[in-house]
C-alpha cells in the first residue's frame, strides 16, 4: 500500500503540474504506516560465498567488490564509472553527478576512497579491459558489454547486473531477499562498527546528512560490547554504594 500511494502521488503530482487537475487527492491522505525491511548485512564468510559465485564472470565480480568495498549506490553510480573516474594512484573513485544530464540521488559529485581489496580487483580489470577495442573503439565505461546482443551493442554501458547478480547470490545460496543495496548497507554498517569517523563516512556514502548515517548504528553491535565488557565486581560495587 505505501508503494502504490507513492507512486499515485507522483502520478497526480505531475497531473497537477501540467494543469490537467487542480491539487493532489493523494496529499490529503495519510501514508501507511508499515514496518521498514531490515538490511540483510553479509557476514565475512556470506561475503566471500558471494565472491566466489562470481568467479569466472570478470565484469560481475569487479562490479560487486566496487559495491560493497565503497557502498556506491548500484545502478546510479556504481554502472556510471568511467575509466576516467578511476584514479589508481591516489586510490579513489570519482562519482560524477551531472555530466551528461546524469544525476546522482544527492545531485553531488564525491570522492569514495578505495579499499586495497578493491584497488586490486581494479588493476586487474584495468589490465583486462582498459585498452580493449569494440569494433575499432574502445569504450569509457567500466561496466560495459563485451558482445553486441539483441538491445545493445559492445562497448556501451551495462544498464543493469540485476539478472546476473541474483543468479550468484543464488549459487552463494545467500537468503533470497538479499539485494545490491544489501552491499550499500553493510559498508556503512562496518565502516561505522569498526570505529570510523561517522563525518567521513556520510561524505563517502553522499548522505545528505549525518542523522541517515547514523541510522545504521542499529545494525551494527558492535559498539554495544562496551556496556557488558570490564564490569564492575560486586565487591566494588559495594564500595560505590
Amino acid at each position: 500500500m505505501a508503494k502504490d500511494r507513492a507512486v499515485l502521488h507522483r502520478i497526480f503530482a505531475l497531473a497537477k503540474k501540467v494543469e490537467y487537475r487542480d491539487g493532489n487527492p493523494v496529499s490529503d491522505v495519510d501514508a501507511p504506516k508499515s514496518d521498514g525491511r531490515t538490511p540483510l548485512i553479509l557476514s565475512c564468510d556470506e561475503y566471500e560465498k558471494l565472491l566466489t559465485a562470481c568467479e569466472g564472470r570478470p565484469m560481475l565480480a569487479c562490479y560487486v567488490v566496487t559495491l560493497a568495498e565503497t557502498g556506491v549506490r548500484s545502478k546510479s553510480e556504481g554502472l556510471w564509472l568511467r575509466w576516467e573516474d578511476v584514479h589508481m594512484e591516489d586510490g579513489f573513485l570519482w562519482i560524477d553527478s551531472g555530466r551528461n544530464a546524469h544525476r546522482t540521488k544527492s545531485g553531488k559529485g564525491r570522492w569514495v576512497p578505495m579499499t586495497p581489496r578493491l584497488r586490486q580487483t581494479m588493476r586487474e580489470h584495468f589490465a583486462r579491459y582498459r585498452f580493449a577495442t569494440y569494433n575499432g573503439k574502445p569504450t569509457p565505461w567500466v561496466f560495459h558489454h563485451e558482445r553486441t546482443g539483441r538491445r545493445h551493442k559492445a562497448g556501451e554501458r551495462i544498464q543493469s547486473l540485476y539478472a546476473a547478480f541474483k543468479s550468484a547470490a543464488r549459487r552463494a545460496k545467500l537468503p533470497l531477499d538479499f539485494n545490491q543495496h544489501d552491499l550499500r548497507h553493510r559498508r556503512v554498517t562496518t565502516w561505522l562498527a569498526e570505529g570510523k569517523n561517522p563525518v567521513h563516512v556520510k561524505e563517502a556514502m553522499g548522505h545528505a546528512d549525518l542523522a541517515t548515517t547514523m541510522g545504521y548504528t542499529h545494525l551494527a553491535k558492535e559498539h554495544l560490547r562496551s556496556l557488558v565488557e570490564q564490569e564492575p565486581k560486586r565487591e566494588e560495587l559495594r564500595d560505590l554504594a
